[in-house]
């Protein structure tokens, strides 16, 4: 489908979709098929200048993620390296059997960050060793993993409806951005940031989608309007004591 115009550019015939991702160089489809009975088919690679699939081996449903180089696929809930131009799967490392959940590689291809099993973990981009690991968020599990494009932040969308930025240096959570405060089927919604990082999005499975500005200036501006007034001066002297007091809902 073209981006712009929402035209129909081509069809593929495939049963069923739990994930799809495009190849880096933008000439393979992967598509993790699903059955009406909700077992996974095997995973389909799609060269798209020829309208041919390979199959590999690794039943999904699950998620789906290219390296940045084009040269490793990641696919399935129970995480399974594939060889894109082959659809081989390739050796997993000791302790990458244990994962399970969702994943995604960073913007340049140096990390790729696992969702569970107890708490968000980052590895190599070989998927030799992990790197590091988040604090665990009890009660939350995570569904969905998007980078922002300087790959600072990661942001997660949990069980609930629950929506949240990880800050990737301190390795440290800075809070929930939203939280509905409802139970929705596991794996329905997705979270996205713009291409310049300055907005966050989430999308539900009944269709919303929420909006989210990241960038100081923007962020302000929607709290005030939300709230229709300022600070008051109580308000001030209990979050922001240590600080000169000024109008945030007066553009500067």
């Amino acid at each position: 489908m073209a981006p712009r115009t929402g035209r129909v550019l081509d069809k593929l015939k495939v049963a069923g979709v739990d994930d799809v991702a495009f190849s880096p160089d933008g000439r393979t489809l992967a598509v993790s098929p699903q059955r009406p009975d909700g077992t996974g088919a095997p995973l389909e690679l799609w060269d798209l200048a020829k309208g041919t699939p390979t199959r590999a081996a690794v039943p999904g449903p699950g998620a789906l993620d290219f390296r940045s180089d084009g040269r490793l696929l990641l696919a399935g809930v129970a995480p399974q390296p594939i060889d894109p131009a082959t659809g081989a799967r390739l050796p997993i490392s000791e302790g990458l059997g244990r994962l399970n959940g969702t994943h995604a590689f960073s913007p340049d291809g140096r990390l790729v960050a696992f969702s569970g099993p107890d708490r968000m973990t980052l590895w190599d981009a070989d998927l030799k060793a992990p790197v590091a690991a988040f604090p665990a968020a009890p009660g939350s599990a995570i569904e969905e993993i998007a980078w922002s494009p300087d790959g600072r932040t990661i942001a997660t969308y949990e069980d609930g409806d629950r929506v949240r930025l990880w800050d990737v240096p301190s390795r440290l959570s800075l809070g929930l951005v939203f939280d509905g405060q409802k139970k929705i089927p596991l794996g329905n919604g997705s979270v996205a940031f713009s291409a310049d990082g300055r907005t966050l999005y989430s999308a539900m499975p009944d269709g919303v989608v929420r909006t989210f500005p990241l960038d100081d200036g923007k962020v302000a501006a929607a709290v005030c309007r939300r709230a229709g007034r300022s600070l008051t001066e109580r308000e001030w002297q209990r979050y922001l004591p240590e600080s000169d007091r000024f109008d945030p809902c007066v553009s500067r």
